[in-house]
């Protein structure tokens, strides 16, 4: 068993969050491994809203340690000295800290990146695999920060392996490819398709080009025809056959 450092501070803080000077308590934990042989590359530390107790992040915690050196290691990244979490149980109140950041809300969205060390979440479920899809956001932040979306969630949903067999996509088992236009559409569109062929796109690139020139598409903002010498709609009839080929086994004419 880890033996952990775990610092619980309370804070009694003023939220502007519906009502007028609402208190509301924040608590902070940090979570440090005191072992050599069981330290990860990061240090955690959790912000906790509307009463979400330290056992229900725990989870998070153990997810990232796990994961985290692998995902540095993809990147060839550093490691950071802490990441911070932030975490709500209201998903109002989430909405409403979304919008503070990022100018707008994400009705739907149980994660995002505030920068290369921080990330927010509501408290679900799942919330471990939010956690690690979110910190794969942020550590890909410190290769590139101008991703166009399609790639910005294909990486995320392969680092993370949120992998989703083809033949449970039923537009995909139909030949309905999706494109690189379609799958940049806005989240608050309902366009979220990339959620599911993300893992796909990014082993078609691994498989075709190899993992350096994955990484040099990142760092290029998504540059199809600098990186690869390649149009949109080459690349699309590629990775259909391709997905064709390994999982429905067409081979294209």
């Amino acid at each position: 068993m880890k033996q952990l450092l775990l610092l619980l501070v309370f804070i009694s803080l003023i939220l502007s969050c519906g009502e007028k000077n609402e208190k509301e308590n924040i608590k902070i934990f940090v979570s440090d491994s005191t072992e050599e042989s069981d330290k990860s590359s990061i240090s955690l530390e959790f912000v906790l809203y509307d009463s979400v107790t330290t056992s229900q992040v725990l989870i998070i915690r153990d997810k990232l340690e796990h994961n985290a050196d692998r995902i540095l290691d993809f990147f060839k990244i550093k490691p950071v000295d802490t990441f911070k979490i932030h975490v709500w149980g209201n998903y109002e109140n989430y909405l409403i800290a979304q919008e503070l950041y990022a100018g707008q809300r994400y009705e739907g969205s149980t994660g995002y990146v505030i920068s290369s060390n921080e990330l927010a979440m509501f408290l679900t479920d799942d919330i471990e695999e939010t956690a690690e899809h979110e910190f794969v956001h942020a550590v890909s932040l410190r290769v590139d920060a101008s991703n166009p979306r399609w790639l910005w969630e294909s990486v995320a949903t392969y680092v993370a392996n949120e992998f989703i067999d083809p033949n449970e996509i039923n537009y995909l088992k139909n030949s309905n490819y999706p494109t690189i236009a379609e799958l940049n559409g806005d989240f608050n569109h309902g366009n979220f398709k990339i959620y599911d062929v993300g893992y796909l796109l990014s082993e078609f690139i691994i498989h075709k080009w190899g993992k350096e020139k994955y990484l040099e598409l990142i760092k290029s903002s998504g540059d199809l025809r600098k990186v690869f010498n390649i149009t949109d709609t080459d690349f699309e009839t590629e990775w259909t056959n391709f997905v064709n080929a390994k999982y429905f086994k067409h081979i294209p004419s």
